[in-house]
């Protein structure tokens, strides 16, 4: 906005001063129209007063006649006071002054009711910003959490990537382990068939620890697979007494371990594989934690 540009609060007020300025103007017009028509009053008094001046000088003084310039006059003086300048400035002042008032109230009214919508509108853009602040804060909350989504998948993401890379690396390792292994156990069972009478007490002692160690290892490299593979699950009805013999028969148990089966069975909807292999562990692992003593 210019400097020279009013404001919606100033603008009745320039209007009202503008209609001043133009009734002024109009005013001055108007007095120096009735100062111009006075004056012509004035000339045609004197030319008349000079014309009975002539005409009593003519007929000679005479007292006890009416006098027409007296009468004349009195009718002259009265148009003159009919035209007077001041009696009509007066009330066209009164005029202009009464619809300066009305234009006044009218533009008072104006301006209350502006300013009373000027009001209801201040109040809605205030309901508004008010709507809009509570937006933009949900709006900075979701992202928030989009932000920390992202950055969960993101971390999520690059560790999957890493575990592929290391189930990679991990099942061409045991692949290259297990066949060793194979080979091993294969030439055991050979040297403990081929020299069954053969053996000592001790020589078969040992060979029982290396088949043990075989195992061990053997029964590693299936968990490291089975870990690493990302397979479906296949969900079946199993019994969870039968799930606990085939776990067991996955294990060397020892003498000194001995295993209890529940007396009451239960029927699972699991993955009958996976899970024989998730109690062989457990086995394992209580059998490794007795050691040699009972239990």
């Amino acid at each position: 906005m210019s400097k020279n540009q009013p404001t919606n609060e100033t603008a009745p007020f320039e209007e009202l001063r503008e209609d001043i300025v133009s009734a002024n103007e109009q005013i001055h017009s108007l007095v120096n129209h009735l100062n111009y028509q006075t004056m012509k009053i004035k000339k045609i008094k004197r030319i008349h007063e000079d014309f009975e001046h002539e005409l009593d000088i003519l007929n000679g003084k005479n007292d006890n006649s009416v006098p027409m310039q007296d009468f004349r006059k009195t009718e002259f003086e009265n148009m003159g006071r009919e035209f007077e300048s001041k009696k009509i400035i007066g009330d066209i002042t009164l005029t202009v002054e009464k619809q300066g008032r009305d234009r006044i109230a009218m533009l008072e009214k104006q301006l209350e009711d502006e300013k009373a919508n000027a009001a209801q509108f201040n109040k809605k853009i205030q309901e508004e910003v008010i709507k809009f602040t509570i937006i933009e804060e949900a709006l900075k909350r979701d992202k928030g959490e989009l932000e920390s989504i992202i950055k969960e998948k993101t971390e999520m993401l690059v560790n999957a990537e890493k575990m592929s890379a290391i189930g990679d690396l991990a099942s061409r390792l045991a692949h290259d382990m297990k066949n060793p292994l194979t080979v091993i156990r294969g030439s055991i069972q050979v040297i403990k068939k081929t020299n069954q009478d053969k053996m000592d007490d001790f020589s078969l002692k040992r060979i029982k620890v290396i088949e043990d160690s075989i195992f061990r290892m053997a029964h590693q490299i299936d968990n490291v697979l089975n870990y690493v593979k990302m397979t479906q699950l296949e969900i079946t009805q199993n019994s969870l007494v039968e799930i606990l013999i085939s776990a067991i028969e996955q294990v060397q148990v020892p003498q000194n371990i001995t295993i209890n089966l529940p007396v009451s069975d239960f029927v699972l909807s699991c993955d009958q594989n996976k899970l024989i292999v998730v109690f062989s562990n457990i086995i394992l692992n209580s059998i490794q934690a007795i050691e040699m003593k009972k239990g």
